[in-house]
């Protein structure tokens, strides 16, 4: 089974108020001593209701935000079903662990006489 994980790297704030605008961030994905990771950055809605005290913002909040935002599944196209952000995000890093795990291809160097 994969096991992915969160990385925060970075936040866009508005300085006066401090409140985050956007979250770079990077996923790494981990099955049979394969590592895989992407990066990204995702802007944040403007805050309603209670906002949380910069200081007080922990890495599990942000990943809920992260993944509450990439889990939102597009209007269907031409009546094809779409897939979330996080879903193509987290297909994307086990089809390379799979590459990775089951190559169908390799690069040779040439041995020209």
């Amino acid at each position: 089974m994969t096991q992915f994980n969160w990385i925060i790297s970075a936040f866009d704030i508005k300085p006066e108020s401090k409140i985050i605008t956007n979250i770079h961030w990077r996923l790494s994905a981990e099955r049979d001593g394969v590592n895989i990771e992407t990066y990204g950055c995702i802007a944040l809605p403007e805050p309603t209701g209670v906002i949380i005290d910069y200081d007080l913002i922990t890495k599990e909040q942000i990943i809920i935000w992260l993944e509450s935002i990439m889990s939102i599944i597009p209007e269907s196209i031409d009546d094809e079903i779409q897939q979330s952000q996080l879903y193509i995000i987290k297909q994307s890093l086990e089809n390379s662990i799979d590459e990775k795990l089951n190559p169908i291809s390799e690069t040779a160097i040439p041995n020209f006489n």
